[in-house]
């Protein structure tokens, strides 16, 4: 595709200045056109500055400037769409184009960049001739333009970062993005790179002794798995197949390469800087190369290091050194990055890409870590190494501050500890509102360490057992015995009380590594129940596994994924009796557990009436539920920040779902995120939900506003949320609720009144 290699020199980790210059160059050659400029939207709304143009190679940034009213050229971002000019001379507004091209170009083709509803920037081809500007010329920069609208507005803030950066410390630096997790603290970065991207690899000196030993090792088990595939492909396919390989082995023993590290490390360079340098400069004169060969053989040194690199990623986070406040920064956190900090270290997460409702910001939540993500262009390497403020209420991340800025930060992390205290003292108090209503409040675990923190925080009871967590962590199917342990210890948590056990609840993002059917869109797809009632054997497995656990206390209740049909529930109750039968038959002498289902997906709210009577108990899923209400995917970060459990629509939707219950005198439950949102809470309550269950992090903040409220207030906050007509509304209404009952310290550190 032609806009293909112009993406990627947008894409180009150079100043934004020369990158544009390259792209203005190509972009004529390619589409055919005399000249080819771009201009970029400035800080003010009404002003573009003209950052590349064919008419002015040698032109620097900032040299002209246009204002939409009065150029031409203004009329595409005012309209934020195509100008079609065929004939310059008759066009009666003036461009500053016109005089920088002498009237030589008499059509005029300038199309909009937009990012998020924002004409980030404007491109404007010119043509000699008259009337030259064609339908599918009109189309391929339409194209053009779509695919440059992310890349683009990446590189504009790549360059705005690196202002900021010249101008500290004149100015403070600060980052804007959005919060995965509330909470403020501060700490030092801790930097982790995608080492697959070698350009994204920073240049540092040395940071151990043994970094020499550490690459010669590497090497060594690169050069080991190299010579397993070589002779694998050659007994497969012959030696003609295997080439690459033999390829490989003699490139990493070649002196350029092998030594060529060696003597950076000597120098001392940072291991994988040295790396990075060697395939970078080697990539780079094959790439230079005319012969379609060298070029390929670029690819294969790139290939190279990333082996190098991934061998060598092991042994040095074995060896990193986090700080006793690590604050974690990445292009994209995981989970897995979270569990490798040393327990307690962990103060903040920081990172570029992301969502609030990724693994990551789950594992966040229930740790209580502020997490701030999507900042654009997070400058990872300047980070690193220093001090910074974490504050996740409103996404921002100050790098370097002041000292009056850290002494203010101090006193609200300060403010915070002293909350957490006094919340403390909630623990065993009874979770009642002023005028008497009781809402239990549950714990959602995951995790055998889940089960201290729902004590410590005084849960009820456990709302939710995620019982894909144990599948998700192994390499096989765990057997019968294996589960049976594993839900004896939750039931056993809680022996007095019912437990809630969700039967595994796999698919779209929830993948097991040894069980995966690629789908092309698996939020719609084999997940949930539909894969359990399909995979039967599975399905037994677990309750029977589930019913022998409970035989000592009698507490276990079974609660179904992602219902759809009346007949699912059907099957599900057959199968839950057989596994009974057979638990009985071998001995056991329990009672049959009460079954609910879950409430995630929109047709089951349209036959709620003829579900309800087939079950004991009903918890409603926000999250998914959500997802599917508003068509949104909630890890998709293009348009995450549409997704809110606030929507007026779920508002109804709940409000619904919760008559509906009362009707039908089935009890109900909130498990997802919306019911450890303190935010929400007066708002479930007057809605009448029996009981919430959340991450037992968030139980005591959920707690103080329950018992700070009368439930008679809060059926008057449904009541006005209801009239709300958009998100916005709803949520100033809510923050307003809480600040004026003095309870505003629990969305904002530092809030009182």
């Amino acid at each position: 595709m032609f806009w293909q290699p112009l993406v990627k020199i947008i894409e180009l980790k150079h100043e934004l200045d020369v990158v544009l210059s390259i792209f203005v160059k190509e972009a004529s050659k390619l589409l055919a056109v005399d000249a080819c400029s771009v201009f970029v939207l400035e800080d003010s709304d009404h002003v573009y500055t003209l950052c590349a143009s064919t008419l002015v190679p040698t032109i620097r940034s900032g040299m002209i400037y246009i204002n939409v009213k009065d150029d031409l050229i203004g009329r595409v971002a005012l309209r934020e769409e195509a100008l079609v000019v065929t004939d310059m001379s008759k066009e009666k507004r003036y461009s500053v184009l016109q005089t920088l091209s002498r009237n030589k170009y008499h059509s005029l083709l300038a199309a909009p960049v937009i990012y998020k509803g924002e004409v980030i920037a404007i491109i404007v081809f010119q043509i000699r001739d008259k009337n030259k500007i064609t339908e599918s010329l009109q189309t391929d920069v339409a194209t053009l333009c779509a695919n440059l609208s992310l890349p683009l507005n990446r590189a504009i803030h790549v360059e705005d970062v690196s202002d900021q950066i010249e101008e500290q410390p004149l100015s403070p630096l600060f980052f804007d993005g959005i919060s995965a997790n509330e909470g403020v603290q501060k700490g030092v970065a801790f930097a982790r790179y995608n080492i697959t991207d070698i350009e994204e690899i920073p240049d540092k000196e040395t940071q151990s002794e043994d970094e020499e030993a550490l690459f010669i090792s590497a090497v060594k088990e690169v050069k080991e798995h190299l010579q397993e595939m070589l002779q694998r492909i050659t007994l497969l396919a012959g030696n003609d197949e295997a080439v690459l390989f033999e390829a490989y082995l003699q490139m990493i023993d070649s002196s350029r390469f092998y030594d060529g590290i060696l003597t950076y490390i000597r120098q001392g360079v940072w291991l994988q800087s040295a790396i990075k340098k060697v395939v970078l400069e080697q990539a780079t004169l094959f790439e230079q190369m005319d012969e379609p060969y060298f070029a390929e053989r670029a690819s294969d040194i790139r290939d190279l290091g990333k082996r190098i690199l991934l061998a060598l990623e092991d042994r040095t986070l074995k060896k990193s050194h986090y700080p006793v406040d690590t604050v974690l920064i990445a292009s994209e956190i995981t989970a897995s990055m979270i569990a490798e900090v040393p327990k307690g270290r962990l103060k903040a997460i920081v990172a570029e890409h992301g969502s609030s409702y990724s693994h990551a910001a789950i594992l966040a939540k229930a740790l209580s870590i502020p997490f701030v993500t999507g900042i654009k262009a997070l400058p990872i390497n300047f980070i690193d190494g220093k001090d910074v403020i974490v504050d996740a209420y409103v996404g921002r991340v100050y790098v370097q501050p002041a000292r009056g800025l850290k002494a203010a930060y101090e006193r609200l992390i300060k403010h915070e500890s002293q909350k957490a205290v006094e919340l403390q003292a909630l623990k065993d108090l009874p979770s009642t509102t002023l005028d008497g209503y009781v809402v239990e409040l549950k714990a959602n675990v995951g995790l055998i360490a889940d089960l201290d923190r729902a004590l410590s925080q005084g849960a009820a009871t456990i709302g939710l057992y995620r019982s894909e967590i144990p599948f998700m962590i192994r390499e096989r199917f765990p057997g019968e015995d294996e589960q049976r342990i594993i839900y004896q210890q939750i039931l056993s948590t809680f022996p007095d009380k019912p437990v809630v056990l969700r039967l595994l609840d796999v698919g779209a993002d929830k993948t097991l590594p040894y069980f995966y059917e690629q789908e092309q869109n698996p939020a719609l797809g084999w997940r949930g129940i539909r894969m359990m009632l399909d995979q039967s054997n599975l399905f037994l497995m677990q309750v029977k596994a589930m019913l022998k656990a409970s035989s000592k206390y009698n507490n276990l209740q079974i609660l179904l994924p992602m219902i759809t049909t009346i007949e699912e529930v059907k099957e599900s109750k057959k199968l839950i009796r057989q596994a009974y039968k057979e638990v009985i038959e071998e001995g056991f002498d329990i009672k049959l557990p009460e079954i609910g289902m879950m409430i995630e997906v929109p047709a089951t709210i349209m036959e709620i009436e003829r579900l309800l009577p087939l079950v004991d108990f009903v918890s409603v899923g926000s999250n998914d539920l959500t997802q599917y209400i508003l068509a949104i995917d909630r890890t998709n970060e293009k348009v995450s920040t549409l997704y809110d459990q606030l929507h007026p629509a779920m508002i109804k939707v709940l409000y619904y779902l919760v008559r509906m219950a009362k009707k039908h005198n089935k009890q109900i439950s909130l498990c997802g995120e919306l019911g450890g949102n303190p935010l929400a809470t007066a708002l479930l309550i007057g809605m009448g939900f029996d009981n919430l269950s959340m991450n037992a992090a968030v139980i005591l903040k959920v707690k103080h506003v329950l018992r700070n409220v009368a439930k008679k207030q809060c059926k008057n906050v449904l009541k006005q949320v209801l009239k709300l007509a958009t998100t916005e509304e709803v949520h100033t209404y809510l923050e307003n609720f809480l600040v004026e009952n003095d309870l505003g310290g629990l969305i904002r550190a530092g809030i009182n009144h």
